[in-house]
Parts: C-alpha cells; structure tokens; sequence
C-alpha cells in the first residue's frame, strides 16, 4: 500500500528588524525582510511580500545661520575731527544645531576725519595808548589781535582796534597882558614931571600863570622952560 505525501502551504517566519533609515535626517525609508518556510509537497506560497519599506525622519536637518543683509551706516559721532559710525546685521539661525553664522554681526569704521573749521578767536586789548593831548580833549586808541582762523573758520567779528576821549579837561591858559593905554598927560606944564600908563592882564584860566611884569608905569616928563621962578610953574 502506497502512503501519500502531506501538502504543507508556506509559513512566514517572523519579520525581521527594521533597517537604518537610508537618511541621518528628515524624510528618508527604511526596509523589513520575512522569509518564508515551504511550501512542501504542492502547498500554497506564503501569502503577501517578503519586504515593507515606509517613511522614516530621524531628526530635523542642522541648518546653518545665514547672514542678513548688513543695515545701513549710522551717522558719524561727530560732524568733523575724527569720529565713528557703525553698521550691524542679524544671523538667520541657525536652526537644529547647525552652525553659527561665521565673521561679526558689527562693523565700526572711521568717518569724518578731517579737521573742524576754527573760528578765529580775539586775543586780549592791549592797553590803551597815550592820550594824543594832555589836556583839552585828546583821542587815545587800543588795538588787539585776532588768532587767525583755521580750516575754513570765520574771522574774528568786530573792530581790531578803538578809540575813547582823553584829557577832555580845559588847558591852562597863562594871563596874556594888553597892550599899554596911550601915556597919560605929563603932571606939570613946565619943567620936569612924570606921566604914568597901565595895562590889563587877560586871564589866566583854568590854572595858568598870572602875568609877570608890571601894570603899571611911570616917567619923567619934560615940559617946556618955566618962566620965571619954579613955583610959578603951573601943576596940571
């Protein structure tokens, strides 16, 4: 008697463990593989794949800070004589541990170095001169001097030098005599006698000298002979 063989469909063993994604980051697949056992003696194949692939995203990709444009210059600290301006930007990132943006997020240069505009500036007056009179109003003047501008500044606004009234007091002016009054009449009409003169003295002002010299004078005058004795001579 003949024994007849007993078909045995295929049987899957156990699938195996998933694969390392194909990608460290974000979208990548990974694989599984099954083997099957059989059939045998004319059974079935094992049903469904051998193989199943699916998604897998490990992490987030690292992404490296990217610069942003550099903004714009700011004003200078100072309009003239050597100051500083700045300028900065922003790092987009970095996202997932990726790297820092490399180089400096400010920059600082110099700007307006040339020299600032001077105005030129007065010195001290000096002091005043002698008065042009000593007395009987006279001009004295004072000067000063102004420091040159420098590098396009303004010159010193305002007079280098003035002038003020001096000595405006009178001048002493000395008595000046007029001039003699004509002879008076001789005192006699014969023989000898004397005549007499006199003068003013004009002034003096403000302090001057009184005349010198006298005001006064007298001489002898000679008149015709007396007839007879002296004492008929007639006295004026």
């Amino acid at each position: 008697m003949m024994l007849h063989a007993i078909t045995v469909d295929g049987v899957w063993v156990p699938w195996s463990t998933w694969s390392s994604c194909d990608v460290t980051c974000e979208n990548g697949t990974r694989f599984r593989m099954r083997n099957c056992t059989g059939p045998f003696y004319g059974g079935a194949k094992c049903p469904g794949p051998d193989k199943e692939v699916e998604g897998c995203f490990p992490r987030m990709c690292p992404i490296d800070g990217v610069w942003n444009l550099w903004s714009p210059w700011t004003l200078c600290t100072v309009t003239c004589g050597y100051g500083l301006r700045n300028r900065s930007r922003t790092c987009n990132g970095p996202f997932y541990n990726g790297t820092p943006c490399p180089g400096k997020s400010e920059e600082t240069e110099s700007c307006n170095t040339f020299s600032c505009p001077v105005d030129g500036d007065w010195k001290q007056w000096e002091e005043w001169g002698e008065c042009s009179v000593t007395c009987g109003k006279g001009v004295q003047t004072r000067t000063r001097e102004c420091i040159t501008p420098l590098y396009g500044g303004a010159d010193c606004s305002g007079p280098a030098e003035e002038s003020r009234n001096c000595n405006d007091f009178p001048c002493p002016i000395d008595g000046v005599w007029t001039e003699w009054a004509a002879w008076s009449e001789c005192s006699v009409t014969c023989a000898n006698g004397t005549r007499w003169r006199d003068r003013n003295c004009t002034g003096p002002f403000h302090g001057g000298q009184n005349c010198t010299g006298n005001f006064y004078e007298e001489e002898i005058c000679v008149t015709k002979s007396c007839p007879g004795t002296r004492t008929q001579c007639n006295a004026t």
